[in-house]
C-alpha cells in the first residue's frame, strides 16, 4: 500500500521560519518552526542576513520532512512570507545590501514626501500599498537620496525571491507579494512605470511577475535535493502571509474578518475587486485574479506583548507569558483608568506616525504592575477596533484570530468584548502555513476551487462576547483614541 500524498506548507516570519506537512483532509501530521534574527539598530534599522534566513528555511523543511517519515509522500510545497522586504543583489549574486524588513524606518522622510506630493494619492490608489517607510517603493525612494554608487548596477528582491532564486535560479516574484511593494499595478498586473519612475529603478531590475499558483519542479541537484525532496516535487511560489493568513481561516467573502498577530498585527476581509482608501491609509493586496484582501497594519502586535513580559514580569522565562495574560484575572476592563501607547516601534494605521513612541498615561498610587499590564494587552486590541472603524465597511460580527497570543483564552476574551464580535480561533496551527498549504492544493489541482479550505479547518475556538464588558469599553476605548491622537501631534 503506497503512502498518502502529504502537502507541506513553509512561513518565512520577520521572527521565525514555520512549516506543517498536511495529509488531504487537512490533518496536521508534521510541523517543524525556528527563530530567525533580526538584527535591530538604534537609527531605526531593522534587517536581515538573507542568506541566513534561506538556510532556517531550508533547516525548518528538512525537520518538517523527518518529523513525517513514514506518514506520507511529500506531493508538494507552498511558500508563503513576510511582506516588504527589500534587498540587494549584484550580477555576481552577491548581497549589495542586507534584507531590510517592513520594520525598518529608516524610508521615514522619503515616505512623508510620498504621501503629501502631488502624485501620491494617484500612486496609492493604483499600487494599493500603503505610503509608509515600509514599503519597497519608498525604501527605493529613500536609497536613491542616499545613491550608493551601486544602485543601477543591481536587483531589488525580498526574502522570498532570493530563496526561490537559490533554489531554481530564476527571479521570479508571485503577483501577491508584488502587490505589498508600492510597484506594482493592481488592474494591469504589471510594473507600475511611475512608481518605478519615482523609485529610480527600472523594471529590469525587478524579477518577473508569476501568478501565486506559479509552479516549478524541484530539481534533481541544488539545496532541495540535497534535504531529501524528490526531484519534480512540485513547489508553489504562493503568496504573502497576511492574504494567506485569510485563506488558511477561511476568511474569502466579505463580511468576515481576519486578525493575525505575529511581531507586528492586521485586520483583513476580503474583496472581489481592489478597494483603496487614501485617508484611512488601507492596503489591498492580490490573492488570485478577483479574490483581494483588504485591511491595514498596525506595527503593535507580537512585539508589545514580548515587551511587556520581558520588561514588566519578574516570572522564569517558562512562565512569564501566564504572568502577563494572568494579569486580565486580578484587573478590571479599563485597567482602572491606565491607558497604554504602545508604540514601540512607531505606529502605522490609522496613525501612520513612524516618530510616535510608546509610555503609560494614567498612572496613580493605587496601581500596580498588573494594570500596565493589562493596559498594555487592552491596547492592542483597541488599536486593531480603531482600525477596523476605518476601513468603512460594516462592522464585523465575527473575527476569524491567529497568532501566538490569541491561544490564550483571556486574551481572546478581551478581544471579542473590546469589538463586541465573537471571535473563532485555531490555534492548532498557523493561518499562513495552512493556508499556503491550501492555495497548493488548488495550483496542482487537488481542490478545483479555494473555498474547499473549509473543509481543512479544525474546530474552532469559539469566544462570545459579554454586552456588559463591552459597553464598560467604550469610555476606555474613546479615551485611548483621544490620547493617541493627542500624541501623534506632539511628534
Amino acid at each position: 500500500m503506497s503512502s498518502p500524498d502529504v502537502v507541506i506548507g513553509l512561513d518565512l516570519g520577520t521572527t521565525s521560519v514555520k512549516a506543517a506537512a498536511f495529509d488531504l483532509h487537512g490533518k496536521v501530521l508534521a510541523q517543524a518552526h525556528a527563530p530567525l534574527q533580526l538584527d535591530l539598530g538604534a537609527d531605526h534599522q531593522a534587517t536581515q542576513d538573507p542568506e541566513a534566513v534561506a538556510a532556517t528555511a531550508e533547516t525548518t523543511l528538512q525537520r518538517c520532512m523527518t518529523h513525517l517519515a513514514g506518514q506520507g509522500r511529500v506531493a508538494a510545497v507552498g511558500l508563503s512570507a513576510a511582506m516588504h522586504s527589500l534587498l540587494a543583489i549584484d550580477a555576481q549574486d552577491q548581497v549589495r545590501l542586507p534584507a531590510l524588513t517592513w520594520m525598518d524606518s529608516r524610508a521615514q522622510a522619503a515616505a512623508q514626501a510620498l504621501r503629501t506630493s502631488a502624485e501620491g494619492p494617484l500612486l496609492y490608489a493604483q499600487t494599493g500599498t500603503p505610503l509608509h517607510a515600509m514599503s519597497p517603493l519608498a525604501k527605493l525612494c529613500w536609497l536613491q537620496s542616499e545613491d550608493p554608487p551601486w544602485r543601477k548596477q543591481v536587483r531589488f528582491v525580498s526574502l522570498k525571491e532570493y530563496l526561490w532564486h537559490r533554489w531554481f535560479g530564476v527571479w521570479e516574484i508571485d503577483a501577491s507579494l508584488a502587490s505589498a511593494t508600492g510597484l506594482y499595478d493592481l488592474r494591469q498586473n504589471r510594473w507600475h512605470p511611475q512608481a518605478l519612475e519615482k523609485a529610480g529603478i527600472s523594471a529590469e531590475q525587478l524579477s518577473t511577475i508569476v501568478p501565486t499558483t506559479w509552479i516549478r519542479p524541484s530539481p534533481a541537484e541544488g539545496p532541495l535535493a540535497q534535504l531529501g525532496l524528490p526531484a519534480g516535487t512540485p513547489l508553489c511560489i504562493g503568496a504573502s502571509d497576511g492574504v494567506l493568513a485569510n485563506l488558511g481561516s477561511g476568511v474569502l467573502e466579505p463580511g468576515t474578518w481576519q486578525v493575525t498577530l505575529g511581531t507586528s498585527m492586521a485586520i483583513r476581509t476580503a474583496t472581489p475587486s481592489p478597494t483603496t482608501r487614501f485617508e484611512a491609509g488601507t492596503f489591498c493586496y492580490l490573492l488570485t485574479p478577483g479574490r483581494y484582501v483588504v485591511g491595514a497594519p498596525s506595527n503593535s502586535g507580537g512585539i508589545v506583548l514580548q515587551w511587556l513580559a520581558d520588561q514588566l514580569t519578574d516570572a522564569t522565562a517558562s512562565d512569564r507569558f501566564e504572568t502577563l495574560f494572568a494579569a486580565l484575572d486580578h484587573t478590571p476592563p479599563g485597567a482602572d483608568g491606565v491607558l497604554c501607547l504602545p508604540y514601540l516601534s512607531g505606529e502605522r494605521a490609522p496613525l501612520w506616525n513612524e516618530e510616535l513612541s510608546a509610555g503609560f498615561y494614567g498612572i496613580r498610587g493605587n496601581h500596580r504592575r498588573e494594570h500596565l499590564l493589562r493596559a498594555g494587552l487592552e491596547a492592542i486590541a483597541y488599536s486593531a477596533r480603531w482600525i477596523a472603524a476605518e476601513l468603512d465597511v460594516t462592522a464585523p460580527d465575527l473575527l476569524a484570530v491567529s497568532g501566538g497570543g490569541f491561544r490564550d483564552a483571556r486574551f481572546r476574551t478581551l478581544f471579542a468584548d473590546i469589538f463586541g464580535a465573537t471571535l473563532h480561533a485555531y490555534p492548532s496551527v498557523d493561518a499562513s502555513v495552512l493556508g499556503a498549504a491550501a492555495l497548493t492544493c488548488y495550483a496542482i489541482g487537488i481542490w478545483n476551487a479555494l473555498e474547499q479550505v473549509h473543509g481543512w479547518l479544525p474546530e474552532a475556538v469559539v469566544t462570545s462576547p459579554d454586552p456588559a464588558a463591552h459597553r464598560r469599553y467604550a469610555v476606555p476605548y474613546a479615551r485611548f483614541r483621544a490620547l493617541a491622537q493627542a500624541a501623534a501631534k506632539l511628534q
